[in-house]
């Protein structure tokens, strides 16, 4: 692959962008495209251009890289697909890559995320993946979670502080460095609570169903008995946002959102839209049963999960329920996942203010990564770079506790990479 060089040279001389085009007498737009490397091709004379006017050669100027993605020979990676862009993930990815040290011995290992319009692909060592599920386990398998969930529910609580009063700001009167302050300081809480709970999916790659089933097979549980007993049964922040709106449901009125319920739900839950609200609520009231039925089972839940789970330790003669690490686990999980539909919504509502103050177009403002604020603050990332990465692909890799960034053609061609790694090691077990 060619790749450019002249940002490396212009930083080496202390120029800008705009000494270039001066001393040279080339066009700015010229300089622009290729101090960004986003160019197809390079004419003979602005070559001789440069070459001369700064006395360099043509191989410091043009180089070719192979790209190739770290990780040894062993390495197989597992793909997932979500749609979010890279403003919203990339704390998630950190925290995946870099836990809490306090909490953890390691992260995930290597971690790639390539983005495309509304698309990301995520790449992971399922090997490296597996050993963190498996250090997690053996220091809180035994003991339980308390400490973690203890250390989770701090964190959780600081930002639904800082949401609480981020709720009641005007934010359009705000100043944009204090916009920015804002938008960091709930950033870096959000940051903190992943720290301590993203690491609940990497039980997702295989470690979960391998230790469920040993344990299944060592005590003897049936299929049934074994989902009971991981099943959660505790009244969640998502089971009291689903019974909510089951009480709304109830009501049966056709003037839903005039209702005093109907305004404090949506104070409540603010990334639930006034359509969404309506249509779940008209879905349930006509369908009187189901609505009965799941109401009941909610409502009761606790008490009957409990019953239920007793009657299953009792049948084993056991005292406590030996996948209760997994059920712990699911809890935080859900608590977490919860909690992130409030922060997304609080992120997305500075970003429309801060694109809006910033001159950049809402449509590509979620290809800016957090700490690059300052810079769009400042005009050196704007709305053409934005576009460039959502048209033509960002790739995000987080290696050895460091992160690069790749655009365009660079990012497609490590996705290439990730993409033929992947489909190689698939096997017939992988795809049926």
């Amino acid at each position: 692959m060619i790749d450019i060089q002249l940002k490396n040279i212009a930083d080496r001389l202390g120029k800008s962008i705009a000494d270039i085009a001066r001393e040279t007498g080339l066009n700015r737009n010229t300089i622009t495209d290729l101090y960004h490397n986003k160019v197809d091709g390079i004419k003979f004379s602005t070559i001789d251009t440069l070459c001369d006017t700064y006395g360099i050669n043509l191989q410091d100027l043009i180089a070719r890289k192979e790209f190739r993605i770290g990780g040894a020979s062993t390495t197989k990676f597992v793909q997932e697909i979500r749609f979010e862009s890279p403003f919203f993930l990339w704390p998630y990815l950190n925290a995946l890559h870099s836990p809490s040290s306090q909490y953890f011995s390691g992260g995930i290992g290597n971690v790639y995320a390539f983005f495309v319009r509304d698309r990301a692909e995520l790449y992971f060592d399922r090997n490296e993946a597996n050993r963190c599920a498996h250090r997690i386990y053996e220091r809180y398998g035994r003991n339980g979670l308390d400490e973690i969930h203890a250390a989770f529910m701090r964190m959780r609580d600081q930002v639904m502080a800082n949401i609480d009063g981020l709720s009641k700001q005007p934010l359009a009167q705000y100043l944009g460095t204090d916009l920015i302050k804002a938008f960091q300081r709930l950033a870096d809480l959000n940051a903190d609570m992943l720290s301590v709970s993203a690491w609940v999916d990497v039980f997702d790659f295989g470690m979960r169903e391998e230790i469920v089933n040993q344990i299944q097979k060592a005590h003897g549980f049936t299929p049934v008995e074994t989902s009971l007993l991981l099943a959660s049964g505790e009244t969640t922040s998502s089971v009291v946002r689903r019974l909510a709106l089951l009480e709304l449901a109830k009501t049966n009125s056709t003037s839903i959102l005039e209702q005093k319920n109907t305004k404090n739900f949506l104070q409540t839950y603010p990334f639930v839209t006034a359509d969404e609200l309506t249509e779940s609520v008209r879905t349930y009231a006509s369908r009187q049963t189901i609505l009965a039925q799941e109401y009941d089972l909610l409502a009761h839940l606790p008490r009957r999960h409990t019953n239920a789970v007793k009657a299953v330790l009792q049948t084993h003669k056991m005292r406590m329920s030996p996948l209760i690490f997994f059920v712990q686990l699911a809890r935080l999980r859900d608590e977490r996942d919860e909690i992130l539909l409030h922060v997304h919504f609080q992120m997305k509502r500075l970003l429309r203010v801060l694109a809006e103050r910033f001159h950049i177009s809402f449509d590509f403002a979620p290809y800016l990564l957090p700490q690059e604020l300052l810079h769009a603050q400042s005009g050196l990332v704007n709305d053409r770079t934005l576009k460039y990465r959502h048209e033509q692909g960002l790739l995000i890799a987080l290696e050895h506790g460091e992160y690069k960034i790749h655009e365009g053609e660079h990012a497609v061609s490590m996705q290439d990479d990730l993409i033929t790694r992947y489909v190689s090691q698939l096997t017939y077990e992988d795809v049926s």
